[in-house]
């Protein structure tokens, strides 16, 4: 098999037919179906099953295909590590980060590296954490910053930066602001803005409700926090939602505070997440270092 083969084999499974893989390769249908046949051949089994709707994937295929992805993964780090190599080139850095992390920590990473780097290029997108994984993992992303929560583990390199602990947020005239004290339980009643069900964050809250026998939370707004902007659709209404560390300086200026609930303290942890055994340039182990030192408290540089 030459490596081209592998091209054909993942366009051919992205696609879910021999004509739209052909389409996304840029080459002719007969020559497509052509190397399927050469790689069924040298396989020694069936890769796909023929349907209406087009092909899917064997049992085999689909193990095959995993590797392939990963092979196919290595051999583009390995080539832009020799390209690199060959040129002196510093090349392109591209960086994912969630939402809900410390932009101006990236910014300031990012403008230090534009003055340390003069031809260095980035790449920057801030997405869900639960979309930088696949970008991760489709080799889409060099590096991402994103947040984890404690006790869970991921198929990725993670290098922890620093905590975030996440706190529950009222107006300052909400009833439960003006009780001496706070459990879970009497948030059974409260109405909601909270992250979509799918977010890390989301399953955690909604656990902590479900560990005490409480009915889930009831979602009056269901929003990705993209800005701190979003709090102020809970500013003047009774909802309750949740804030991080670094946007706990922006409550007080919207008529906003921290509850103080028992046995309700959380927290995750924010770090770099990258592939294991993936190609890191040069420039993405500056920036990793430079993160690790912003982490910790320290001026980049």
């Amino acid at each position: 098999m030459q490596i081209e083969d592998f091209d054909y084999l993942l366009a051919v499974a992205e696609g879910g037919s021999i004509s739209r893989g052909a389409e996304l390769l840029g080459i002719s249908q007969p020559a497509l179906t052509k190397a399927m046949r050469r790689i069924e051949a040298d396989v020694g089994l069936r890769l796909f099953e023929r349907t209406a709707k087009g092909v899917v994937a064997t049992e085999a295929g689909r193990s095959f295909i995993q590797r392939a992805t990963r092979i196919s993964l290595e051999y583009s780090d390995a080539m832009q590590e020799m390209h690199q190599i060959r040129t002196g080139e510093q090349g392109v850095l591209r960086l994912g980060f969630s939402r809900t992390v410390n932009e101006q920590m990236v910014f300031a990473v990012c403008k230090l590296l534009l003055r340390e780097r003069p031809v260095a290029r980035f790449e920057l997108r801030e997405r869900l954490t639960g979309e930088l994984m696949p970008m991760l993992r489709a080799g889409d992303l060099d590096l991402a910053l994103a947040p984890l929560p404690h006790g869970e583990t991921i198929d990725m390199q993670f290098i922890p930066l620093y905590s975030d602990h996440l706190y529950f947020v009222a107006a300052l005239d909400h009833p439960l602001r003006r009780r001496k004290s706070l459990g879970m339980r009497d948030l059974a009643d409260a109405e909601w803005m909270l992250p979509p069900r799918d977010t890390r964050v989301r399953l955690h809250i909604d656990e902590m409700f479900r560990a005490r026998g409480m009915a889930l939370p009831r979602i009056r707004i269901e929003t990705d926090f993209g800005s701190g902007a979003t709090f102020s659709l809970v500013q003047g209404t009774q909802l309750l939602t949740i804030c991080g560390d670094s946007s706990k300086n922006l409550l007080q200026a919207l008529g906003l505070g921290t509850l103080d609930v028992a046995g309700a303290s959380f927290g995750r942890d924010i770090g770099i997440m990258y592939r294991p055994e993936g190609y890191l340039s040069p420039l993405a182990q500056r920036v990793i270092e430079l993160f690790r030192q912003a982490g910790a408290g320290a001026t980049p540089g």
